[in-house]
């Protein structure tokens, strides 16, 4: 069994059956009841051997230890890319702003031909999909070469696999996508006359 971090081999372990008196006492504790389990321990302690002293410690918060770096990293990159999600957005509404307002006669020629307000809005949408997609497949290769040299830090390790870079793609996409929708569908719903006058 592994009471280490997982970045150490599971070494061999010998368990020896000895008497005398018990220095180190592991006990299963079920997660739900854990808070009024220590007074019970205490009071079977302080039947079988009053005055001994006693200091409880919980495993998970060991191994906790171990995973610390990792977790401040993690905290550390969730906010740098949440950070840049929105940077990204803001970016995305402004240049779909811009364009909707430099194809604004188009639009209007488009309506007038019998356009939907929902053809326009895919159009102006997918447009906007495109750098998207272009962008996950250029990050995908240095993603896929960090993640796997920080997984190779570990001795028990997942493979990566097709699922970790496509959920977050899809993710980036459909994120860009109401970003620019919206835009997108008040600029298409406007009336073609006005548009047509635009110059």
């Amino acid at each position: 069994m592994n009471l280490r971090s997982l970045r150490d081999v599971v070494d061999a372990n010998m368990f020896a059956l000895r008497e005398g008196p018990m220095r180190v006492l592991n006990i299963h504790i079920d997660p739900i009841g854990a808070p009024s389990t220590q007074p019970e321990i205490e009071a079977i302690r302080n039947r079988f051997a009053a005055g001994v002293p006693m200091s409880l410690n919980n495993i998970s918060e060991g191994f906790d230890v171990f995973y610390a770096p990792d977790r401040q990293r993690a905290q550390m990159f969730m906010g740098f890319s949440i950070f840049a999600v929105l940077i990204s957005c803001f970016g995305l509404y402004g240049l779909a702003a811009f364009t909707a307002q430099r194809r604004t006669k188009e639009i209007g020629l488009r309506k007038v031909t019998g356009a939907k307000v929902r053809n326009i809005v895919v159009l102006l949408t997918l447009q906007f999909s495109v750098p998207v997609l272009l962008a996950n497949l250029l990050a995908w290769p240095t993603t896929w070469y960090f993640a796997d040299a920080w997984l190779q830090g570990f001795v028990y390790r997942i493979d990566l696999s097709v699922i970790h870079f496509l959920a977050p793609g899809v993710t980036a996409l459909a994120i860009a996508c109401a970003a620019v929708a919206g835009h997108a569908y008040r600029t298409a719903g406007a009336n073609p006359i006005s548009a047509l006058r635009h110059e």
